[in-house]
């Protein structure tokens, strides 16, 4: 069977490709045997997309307990981050080459330094990097712009795609969001991890919990929430023009005013969901189901080697399809590939199998061609 994504699935179908892969039809169903056809028994479908990882924390695998919660996440990565510049490149490496074996052609990786960026620069997966941004204390808010837009130019010499991000509403400042929008052009993406967990929104709401706690012990010089006043939320995102695509990453507490508001104030919202880092972390899955009633525009991503033991779409689809949310085996498909490529402006090229793409090709095994169901057993091949 073929699964094009974009179209419904075909039962013996055929996809032709040109020399360099490049999708030049899909037709079926096939009615006999032709030459010249390579045959496969299982479910054809495009490459995944990645659409939120953090490859340079690859080396802090195995290194983070599970379910800290966000505090502690927070505490533990600081305290553990650093490492020996060549561990922390061959982690990377190894990652890379991890992901486009488990079949993941495009990723959208967040970066906060210039690590990353050889291994990309050498890599047969295609990244788009958000260099991150983030500085409570308002004096360091130019600084910090500065340091990023050089991160961002040396991607760009290095001919990868990269822009500069936003890290998460506690910890930017006013000043640093302002300075960040003059850099923007209509045409950019904001990677931002926005309603993660009760504790995010308990501070963020009433500067309480154990994210407040976590500030008070490391006695911040400045706190950002204290900045922006009531009402932080809308205030942040009124500070952050509205006709650049968001991308809300993880969002598992986000109520339906919150998201109402994120959709009402950006020109086009997407929600990338990491649903085993959000177990690993906080030991819950998101609110699938609560997510499709409001929005079509969902995607995955696997977060980092620090808040997950793998980088795997095929993971994260198979958490989702044994949730109980009774979702098709179609849909999860599309949010792991055409949706991805969709929110990171690559679905010319990538997510579906449609004329004059080139979105490789995965065989899916072990799973049933006619009510497929993913399961322990289903597994990936790349063929393209």
């Amino acid at each position: 069977m073929v699964c094009p994504v974009s179209s419904p699935p075909i039962r013996r179908g055929v996809i032709v490709l040109d020399s360099d892969n490049t999708v030049v039809e899909v037709r079926g169903p096939l009615e006999k045997e032709e030459a010249n056809i390579e045959y496969y028994n299982g479910i054809l479908i495009p490459s995944f997309v990645n659409a939120h990882c953090h490859l340079e924390l690859s080396h802090l695998k195995g290194v983070f307990p599970t379910h800290l919660g966000m505090a502690g996440f927070i505490e533990t990565i600081t305290e553990k981050r650093d490492a020996d510049e060549s561990f922390i490149d061959h982690a990377i490496q190894s990652a890379d080459r991890y992901m486009f074996d488990s079949g993941i052609s495009l990723v959208g990786d967040i970066s906060n330094g210039a690590s990353t960026l050889r291994a990309k620069a050498n890599s047969k997966i295609t990244y788009h990097t958000f260099v991150e941004a983030f500085a409570s204390d308002r004096n360091d808010a130019q600084k910090v712009i500065d340091e990023k837009k050089l991160i961002v130019e040396e991607a760009h010499r290095l001919n990868l795609l990269a822009s500069m991000t936003l890290h998460a509403p506690y910890s930017i400042s006013p000043q640093l969001v302002s300075a960040f929008a003059k850099e923007l052009t209509h045409t950019d993406m904001i990677s931002f991890h926005l309603f993660e967990s009760v504790e995010e929104i308990d501070y963020m709401e009433n500067n309480a919990g154990p994210l407040a706690a976590l500030y008070k012990k490391q006695c911040r010089k400045e706190n950002a929430l204290s900045q922006w006043g009531v009402n932080p939320y809308s205030n942040i995102f009124n500070a952050i023009p509205s006709e650049n695509k968001m991308l809300a990453i993880h969002s598992g507490q986000i109520t339906e005013a919150y998201l109402a508001l994120l959709q009402n104030r950006f020109k086009e919202t997407w929600f990338v969901l990491c649903p085993k880092s959000n177990q690993y972390i906080h030991n819950q899955l998101p609110p699938f189901n609560f997510f499709r009633s409001n929005s079509e525009k969902i995607a995955l991503g696997t977060d980092s080697l620090a808040s997950n033991n793998t980088l795997s779409i095929l993971e994260e689809m198979k958490s989702i399809g044994s949730s109980n949310s009774n979702i098709a085996f179609e849909e999860i498909l599309r949010w792991a590939t055409l949706n991805g490529a969709r929110a990171l402006g690559q679905d010319s090229v990538f997510g579906s199998f449609e004329e004059k793409k080139k979105p490789g090709v995965l065989l899916l095994t072990g799973i049933d061609t006619i009510n497929p169901i993913l399961s322990e057993t289903t597994k990936i091949r790349r063929l393209v």
